[in-house]
């Protein structure tokens, strides 16, 4: 998807977003349900930058990493930077049975949702 978006004053028309190789949602066994792992996409002259916004959650806690890296907690909203073909995962942790969180991942540079309400739910 191309969009613009101002930088430093001047319109980019030449940048386009980032995607996931497919969904971060997962329904897994209590407490850690973890997503598959996912394939991030940087076209030229994207900064790889993802902006995670945790939305909600009855227990536990949202996490993420990249390239089978350290966990990261969510917070508000959290980034992390990516380069092309870096991987994506999401985690809960300490998360009750039947319980779901959920969060919203979007490129940086152009605003443009990845993904919208995803949900991480315990079994």
């Amino acid at each position: 998807m191309l969009n613009t978006h101002n930088v430093g004053g001047f319109k980019n028309n030449a940048v386009s977003a980032c995607s996931i190789s497919g969904s971060l949602a997962v329904s897994a066994a209590a407490p850690t349900p973890t997503s598959s792992t996912r394939t991030v996409t940087v076209p030229a002259g994207n900064s790889g930058k993802l902006d995670v916004t945790f939305l909600s959650g009855v227990s536990g806690s949202l996490q993420w990493r990249k390239n089978a890296g350290t966990w990261d907690d969510m917070e508000i909203t959290t980034q992390k930077t990516f380069a092309n073909g870096d991987s994506i995962q999401v985690r809960g942790t300490g998360m009750a049975s039947l319980d779901t969180s959920s969060f919203d991942i979007k490129d940086h540079d152009t605003s443009t949702a990845l993904e919208g309400g995803v949900l991480v739910q315990a079994t």
